[in-house]
């Protein structure tokens, strides 16, 4: 291991692992083929008629260099197991949250509920992602810029404070597992709505819309159950059937033509 600053706990002269995971690699353990490797969509690559922007990746994205054994090993690794427990099945005799029956909405989509979720490590989960990327040198991650923001989402990560619900607040959404082509990953995409810049990240049937702006967003009712709360309770999106194929296919073309709106 080589020595150096941890940019999380900002510690010099500390050992710093040479592989730290960008995106948890738990998420990327039911994506793979018989090859041992996923999909992903390199538009930078990009060349009418060709296939070069469509990669067949064998590691999920990760750096050496950045965090040091303890922030990696103790604090992200709490955070990322909690995500996990979440989303995938356990036999471990723990506390973890659960589904509950969703509503169906006559515009093709599902509202889930989770119930027991415990807003610090689900919200502080997802934010050391999105941190991480964006501290990272990885092209893939090239559009995240966080600026002033990052250093108060570090403290939060690092501090295991989640703040109040309207500070960086998210919705979580997954795609049809039954109906739809849900193991993939798509680039990152940067939008601006409501005077706050949103960035997006789908992998492997998770697409996570994140809120940053310098002033604290006012949760509308309707809103405040679609983001991590403090009640312990989240409404979750499921997306329509083919969701994920048609956008898929519009990053595959490049095209806008049909490509799902958020």
């Amino acid at each position: 291991m080589e020595k150096g600053q941890c940019k999380l706990c900002l510690k010099d002269n500390v050992e710093l692992l040479t592989k730290s995971h960008i995106i948890p690699k738990f998420l990327f353990e039911d994506m793979k083929d018989d090859y041992n490797s996923f999909l992903q969509i390199d538009l930078d690559n990009y060349v009418k008629g060709r296939r070069q922007h469509i990669k067949n990746q064998r590691d999920s994205f990760h750096e050496s260099g950045i965090l040091c054994v303890n922030c990696d090993g103790k604090i992200i690794k709490e955070y990322e197991d909690y995500l996990k427990l979440t989303f995938h099945s356990t036999s471990k005799p723990v506390s973890r949250p659960y589904f509950i029956d969703g509503i169906q909405s006559s515009k093709g989509f599902s509202i889930l509920k989770i119930d027991n979720l415990d807003y610090r490590l689900y919200k502080l989960g997802f934010l050391s992602i999105l941190w991480r990327a964006s501290i990272s040198s990885l092209p893939f991650f090239k559009s995240i810029d966080l600026g002033p923001h990052s250093e108060v989402i570090r403290k939060m990560i690092l501090n295991g404070d989640a703040l109040q619900e309207n500070n960086y607040p998210f919705i979580t959404s997954i795609f049809n597992r039954v109906n739809d082509d849900f193991q993939i990953v798509l680039p990152i995409t940067k939008f601006k709505l409501m005077n706050y810049v949103h960035y997006r990240i789908i992998i492997n049937g998770l697409d996570v819309i994140f809120m940053i702006g310098s002033k604290n967003l006012e949760l509308a009712s309707v809103l405040y159950d679609f983001v991590p709360n403090n009640s312990g309770k989240m409404n979750v999106i499921m997306h329509k059937k083919y969701y994920a194929k048609n956008m898929m296919l519009s990053f595959v073309s490049k095209t806008n033509i049909s490509r799902p709106k958020y």
